[in-house]
Parts: structure tokens; C-alpha cells; sequence
């Protein structure tokens, strides 16, 4: 799981192709919307509250690192499957086989291996 999202965060959503070890919050916001990630229960607003939750409070960038990505993406899969009685683990799973991974596995060599993981 770790490489994929290393190269999610690393340069897929940055409009001028750059690679970067951190993401902003428009590169979020794009990877987001790519992603399909929106609905009623997880707006665009609550992924601008995600992105600035995830925020080590001693920062002055707003930059998320990858710690902070993986930090959101655990927070995507609470906002998206709000059941107090389901491990916070397999709705992580769920979120990256239900919608990561078919929206921008096309674009890795590696996406078949994460499904057989």
C-alpha cells in the first residue's frame, strides 16, 4: 500500500506534471475530485477541513507530507462510513479497493500486485 500512495502523492495530481514529496491543497482538492471521493456526506468542504486538520500545528506551509496524506485518507474513510462498529482498518481497505485504486491503478505498473495483497 505504501507505494501507491507515495505516487499519489508524489506527482499525479500536480497540473504541470512536477514531482513533489508533498501535496497542497490544490493538488488535493484534484486528487479528490479524480478520485470521486465527493458525495452528501464527504463535500469538498469537509476535505478542506481534512487537509487542515492533518496539519502539524507547527507548520506555516500548508503542505501536507506523507504521514498527513495517509492521516487524510484514513479521515476520508471515517467522513465516507461513519459505522462506530466497523474497524477503521477495513473501511481504509474498503475506501482504497472501492475507489482508489480502480480511479488511478491504470496509471501504475504496480496495480495488479496491490489487488493480489
Amino acid at each position: 500500500v505504501r507505494p501507491f500512495l507515495l505516487d499519489i502523492l508524489d506527482c499525479r495530481w500536480r497540473p504541470n506534471g512536477q514531482r513533489a514529496a508533498t501535496m497542497e491543497y490544490g493538488d488535493f482538492k484534484n486528487f479528490v475530485n479524480d478520485c470521486g471521493l465527493t458525495d452528501q456526506v464527504f463535500t469538498f468542504e469537509a476535505a478542506r477541513e481534512v487537509f487542515a486538520k492533518v496539519q502539524q500545528e507547527y507548520e506555516d506551509i500548508a503542505r501536507m507530507s506523507f504521514g498527513e496524506f495517509v492521516e487524510s485518507i484514513v479521515a476520508i474513510a471515517a467522513f465516507k462510513q461513519p459505522a462506530p462498529f466497523l474497524p477503521l482498518r477495513q473501511r481504509v481497505v474498503t475506501l482504497l479497493e472501492t475507489q482508489l485504486l480502480p480511479r488511478v491503478a491504470h496509471k501504475y505498473k504496480w496495480g495488479k500486485k496491490f489487488r493480489q495483497q
